[in-house]
This record gives structure tokens, C-alpha cells and sequence, in this order.
């Protein structure tokens, strides 16, 4: 069987210590104190001794503290050289020695990480329930660490491990006063929905995940708010995006109720509002991707019951000459930017309201248009496009996903750093599994979604939209939001906020945030007095290339 080992070398330990803040990876790359070896089958040491078999295991902060030499003196008693590492076990049982109580072949098991002997039993319950949960939130350097071994396609064999019974807690109601859920089963917990698990070179950003733990919704915003700060800054460090340009697709109607969440005074019924396309080329692991952000096939986002009512109430001629306005399509923007469909590796929506993506990936028998691309999209909303609920059936195409291979989809749990200057926030509120794309360039951050339909949105006491700005300060609130939705308002607020510090001042105009909403507010005849305060310059930068490998490999 194989092991992830740590074994301590005076010479590795000199060089990591003097120049790993440099180059990390003397830490953890190969010729470093760790390694996968082979190792020799465990045997049961006593009767009342169990063999499991490992189905989760993390690396905690001992570990890291170890990979990094940062071990506090107080743990030596417990270190010995050479470590395997990974002690923080979720497993199954599979042998029971004859002695051995408590615990059932098949059961399954989370191992209390100090393995105590009976001589040291007196905290007979394990203090640790372990999941996939565990890995986000972690420090940078754990997901170094993790991404450097899946690179070397190294990891530990987990095929067996032995324990004392008493270090065992079963899940079998909870402890310590606390209701613990009983753990589904491993392919359950990787591959829950009708999806792929995260491309595994894609890595959480770091901090915000941890804020979103908090329980209590004011002291959550407040932990978001720094969080953003350091999860930007950590973004930024990461260096520019490629290349990025924004394609106007069509402009739309849409009620004007919802636009400022009741906030805007005017006559007119609607707002226009004109719907963007991000082409996205950035670095992911030395390769040139291509993400399209909200590539909307709006001929078939008409058949979402929302707007099929708006056309049988106005007429055909009424909702395509007066309250509709074609700029171009998917396909059409990308051969002007000399790209082929065989060139898109990714496409992503902020959201899945009024989107049909069977003619992008195939689905229900249609050829997909984009042979190699798969479809980002967070597990939340994945799982709730397909089990919608009556209030949110008005905004969804129906059956816009189905048929859509599962192999197509990549399910995404939370903020993602896709590549070189390209993420994915987590954004929820509008949608549960709502979510905004982050760019940035040598100069500034864009940020790119639909919880707000204006770049005022976020600074509403700088709008000269009549009664936005008197509406903000009468509910004493720092944005506002585009309110077609009331899943959750209160986590709408919150990632506004997190979209505004992520994003930061704009360069153009210092005193409007750097946000670019997906759907931009557009001024029009029709709706007097609803025309954007200020219009910021949509995101581009550098120069869209075609990527010809991956026309080879098409």
C-alpha cells in the first residue's frame, strides 16, 4: 500500500527555511521532506483493534504545520519521523478484532485525530466530523499542497488503516449536545447532483467561505466585508487576466417594480435593459482557456412564462420593433472575434433565469454547438433548476436543461479561482445558486453579475434616478437590490456588498463602484426618468485570440 510520508531531513528542512517564502514548493515539490512511498500492510496489534478503510481524509493544520515547519515545540511528544500524514479520517469498517465493541463491519466511522490508546480514553467521543465540507475555508498553501500531489497524480492508497475502538465516534445522533447528521455515502458526498465534481485545477479563493459560516446574518455581512477585502487582494496578487471583451446581445424589457427593488419613481411600467456576453481568455495551469459568461440564446429565453406573457399581451409587432432590440448574437460575436465554437472551453451564467443552454451542450437529441465546452455552474443552482419551486417556475425556460449530459457540467460549491485573473464568486440571494464573474487586469477588478441592474445599485446616493437615492436613505440601505426574486433578500444584500469590495472604486469614476451588471440598465423613450446615472465602460481588455490547440484537439 502507498502513504503520504514526512520524513525530516536537516539539509531539506535548511533549504526550506531560508528560501521557501520564495518557492513554496520547496516545502511540498519533490526532493522536499514529503513523499509518496510504499509501505507495508497493517496488521490488527490486539484483539479489540478495527481495520478500516479510509474514505475521506483531510489535511488539517498539524499538517500543514508540519509540511511548513511551523509546528509548535508543545506537539513533539506526539511527532516521530517519518509521519504519514492525513489523520483525520471519515471511513468504513471492514475487519473487527475478536474483542473489538461498538462498532459494526460497513458502519461508518470518524477517527478522533489523536488516536488515544485506552490508557488515554477519557475523551471517548470524537470532537471531529469530517465531510467535503472540510475543505473549504482552508489556508492557501493546504490547496498548493493538494494541487501540487494531484499534478504529480500522487496520493495515498486508501485501501486500509488500523485503530483502537476507543478513538472511533459513530454517527448514530450526534454529540457534545449537537445533532450530527448521519454522513451519506462517499459517491453521494463527490457527485451529489447530475453533474462532474469541481475540475480539480480549479481552487477555492481563500476567506470568504469562512465568513460565510457565520450564523447570524448581521455579524456574517460584517465578516463578508473583510473577507472580500482579503480574498480581492489575494486575486489580484495572482496577476492579469488574458484578454477579456464584452458583446451587447439584446436589450429587453423588465419591470421597473423590480429594477430598484420599488425604489425608482416613474410612470413608465418597464426599464430597458440590455444584456451582456463576457468572452473571457485567461491561464489555467499554463493553458489558454475560454469562458463565455452569460452566452444567452435569447431567441429561446422568450419561451420563460414571464416574457411569453409580455409578448401575447403586447403583440409580436409591438415586443420585437419597440420593446426589443437585437445587437447580435453568441454565434456572431464570436466569429467577429475570430473564434470558433470548437475555441470555447467554458461557458458560465450568473444565473439560470431565462436561459436554455440545450443548443450550447446538446440536450433532448440536439447536436451541441460547442463540441468541447462544459457548462460552470454552481451545485445550488444546478439542483434547483431541476426541482423549481412555485415561485420560481415564472423566470426559468422550461426544460432548458434537459437532456444536458451530465459529463458537460461541472458543479461548482462556492468561490472558484478558475485561472490567472479569473474567478467566480459565490454570489446567492437573487438565486440560491446565484453567482458573479470576477476579471482582473493590471489595472483594475470588473465584476459581473445580476444582483444589481445598474452600477448605482451599489452606491444609490449617487443616483440622479428619481427616488433611488431618497429610497436608500429612508431604509438606511448601502445598495439596492434588483428584487425579482425573494428567495433570499437578505444574502442578495450581503453579496452586493461583497461584489462592491471585490470590485472596488472604478477608474473612470471614483465615486461608482467598478460593477458591470449583466443585464445593464439602458436609457430609452419609452421609460422616462429610468436612465443610468452614469454608464461605465464595459469590461475589455487585450485581444481576444483564437486558441489553436484546442482547435487540434477538437
Amino acid at each position: 500500500m502507498k502513504g503520504l510520508v514526512f520524513d525530516l531531513s536537516i539539509p531539506r528542512y535548511v533549504l526550506a527555511k531560508g528560501v521557501g517564502g520564495m518557492y513554496p514548493k520547496l516545502h511540498y515539490g519533490r526532493g522536499s521532506c514529503l513523499s509518496l512511498r510504499e509501505l507495508a500492510s497493517p496488521t490488527l496489534p490486539g484483539p479489540d483493534w478495527v481495520r478500516l478503510r479510509p474514505l475521506l481524509t483531510g489535511l488539517c493544520g498539524s499538517d500543514m504545520g508540519t509540511i511548513f515547519f511551523k509546528m509548535s515545540p508543545q506537539m513533539e511528544p506526539f511527532n516521530s519521523f517519518p509521519a504519514v500524514l492525513g489523520h483525520e479520517v471519515l471511513a468504513e469498517v471492514t475487519e473487527l478484532g475478536p474483542q473489538a465493541r461498538g462498532v459494526e463491519v460497513g458502519q461508518k466511522v470518524a477517527v478522533n485525530p489523536l488516536l488515544p490508546c485506552r490508557c488515554g480514553a477519557s475523551n471517548r467521543r470524537a470532537s471531529y466530523v469530517y465531510g467535503p465540507e472540510s475543505f473549504r475555508g482552508v489556508r492557501q498553501h493546504t490547496f498548493d499542497v493538494v494541487l501540487e500531489l494531484l499534478a504529480r497524480r500522487e496520493g495515498p492508497d486508501p485501501s486500509m488503516l488500523v485503530t483502537h475502538t476507543f478513538p472511533l465516534a459513530r454517527y448514530t445522533g450526534g454529540h457534545r449536545g449537537q445533532s450530527v447528521p448521519r454522513p451519506p455515502s462517499v459517491s453521494e458526498d463527490r457527485f451529489r447532483a447530475h453533474g462532474e465534481p469541481m475540475n480539480t485545477s480549479f481552487r477555492p479563493l481563500p476567506f470568504l467561505n469562512e465568513a460565510r459560516a457565520e450564523r447570524v446574518s448581521g455579524v456574517r455581512l460584517q465578516k463578508l466585508r473583510r473577507a472580500a477585502q482579503e480574498a480581492r487582494d489575494a486575486f489580484t496578487a495572482g496577476g492579469p487576466v488574458a484578454a477579456v471583451a464584452t458583446c451587447d446581445l439584446v436589450t429587453f424589457p423588465y419591470p421597473s417594480l423590480f429594477a430598484f427593488s420599488g425604489g425608482a419613481l416613474s410612470p413608465a411600467p418597464y426599464v430597458m435593459m440590455t444584456n451582456r456576453m463576457q468572452v473571457v481568455q485567461y491561464l489555467e495551469d499554463g493553458t489558454t482557456r475560454t469562458l463565455l459568461f452569460n452566452p444567452s440564446d435569447y431567441e429561446r429565453g422568450q419561451e420563460a412564462p414571464f416574457f411569453k406573457s409580455l409578448r401575447e399581451k403586447y403583440g409580436d409587432f409591438v415586443s420585437d420593433k419597440m420593446m426589443t432590440r437585437r445587437h447580435g448574437t453568441v454565434q456572431s460575436h464570436l466569429t467577429a472575434l475570430g473564434l470558433k465554437p470548437e475555441d470555447v472551453d467554458y461557458i458560465a451564467f450568473d444565473h439560470l433565469h431565462v436561459q436554455d443552454v440545450r443548443r450550447w451542450l446538446g440536450g433532448d437529441g440536439e447536436p451541441a454547438y460547442f463540441p468541447r465546452a462544459k457548462l460552470l455552474v454552481q451545485r445550488a443552482e444546478w439542483e434547483s433548476v431541476k426541482n423549481l419551486h412555485p415561485l420560481e417556475k415564472v423566470w426559468y425556460v422550461p426544460g432548458g436543461t434537459d437532456g444536458v449530459p451530465q459529463e458537460r457540467v461541472v458543479l461548482l460549491d462556492g468561490d472558484t479561482w478558475l485561472g490567472r485573473g479569473a474567478a467566480i464568486l459565490s454570489t446567492p440571494g437573487h438565486t440560491m445558486g446565484n453567482m458573479s464573474l470576477a476579471v482582473a487586469t493590471d489595472r483594475e477588478v470588473f465584476v459581473v453579475s445580476e444582483n444589481g441592474v445598474a452600477s448605482e445599485s451599489y452606491t444609490p446616493l449617487q443616483s440622479r434616478i428619481p427616488g433611488v437615492r431618497a429610497f436608500a436613505e429612508q431604509m438606511g440601505w448601502e445598495v439596492v437590490l434588483n428584487g425579482n426574486t425573494r428567495e433570499s433578500s437578505l444574502e442578495q444584500y450581503s453579496s452586493m456588498v461583497v461584489e462592491k469590495v471585490f470590485a472596488g472604486p472604478s477608474r473612470v469614476e471614483a465615486a461608482f463602484v467598478n460593477f458591470h451588471p449583466s443585464s445593464l440598465l439602458t436609457g430609452s423613450l419609452v421609460a422616462p426618468g429610468l436612465s443610468p446615472t452614469i454608464t461605465l465602460p464595459a469590461p475589455n481588455h487585450g485581444d481576444i485570440r483564437p486558441t489553436a490547440a484546442a482547435r487540434r484537439a477538437a
